[in-house]
């Protein structure tokens, strides 16, 4: 399974918050590899416990999350204003921060996903593997289309709970972030005592 289909853009003149995060989203990329290795339908889809999730269905709850994240990107950038400075430094808000702490590791704090981000039920690999990569490719793509504009000051509307806002800086760090703990779930899943080896 190759997780290398686009071609790799010119990455020489992106803002450093931009490039960071697109470097996260490549090793996310590389995580998905890894923990695709030695998965076949029936271990993708078995649940460790009834009231927790499959590997499948991790990958759905991302691929459902990134959807919506792109679509408010989408909306927020045609109001976006220019970056003061080329080099502009990353910046994080308290809100900001907050958010990135609970999504990384250790885990600190655990939160019951909201309905329009559960999955309503595990998905073949062959279709959902695909779709994963190709939203990598969508956030990536809106990563490119943000150089030159104002990181923090373009506010990004949280599709989660719609009353907080996050600065789009912000906003491609915490979808990176969140990849990272799903997946890692993912991972715990195919640790299990009695998750089925391909």
């Amino acid at each position: 399974m190759s997780t290398t289909d686009a071609a790799a853009p010119d990455l020489g003149t992106l803002a450093l918050d931009l490039r960071d995060v697109h470097q996260q989203i490549e090793d996310v990329r590389s995580q998905l590899q890894q923990l695709m290795f030695g998965v076949d339908d029936a271990g993708f889809l078995w649940r460790p416990e009834p009231n927790r999730w499959s590997i499948s269905e991790c990958l759905v709850h991302l691929n459902v999350t990134a959807s919506l994240y792109v679509s408010a990107i989408d909306r927020a950038l045609p109001a976006a204003r220019p970056a003061p400075s080329p080099d502009d430094l990353p910046r994080r808000g308290l809100l900001g921060r907050w958010m990135l702490n609970t999504l990384e590791f250790p885990i600190k704090r655990r939160f019951k996903a909201p309905g329009a981000f559960v999955p309503d039920n595990g998905k073949p690999l062959d279709e959902v593997v695909p779709e994963f990569i190709r939203w990598q490719v969508q956030v990536q793509e809106r990563l490119l289309a943000s150089q030159g504009i104002d990181l923090w000051r373009t506010k990004v509307r949280s599709p989660a709970v719609p009353l907080l806002k996050f600065s789009l800086g912000e906003t491609f760090a915490i979808i990176a972030a969140h990849e990272r703990r799903h997946l890692a779930q993912a991972e715990a899943v195919k640790r299990r005592a009695g998750f089925p080896r391909a």
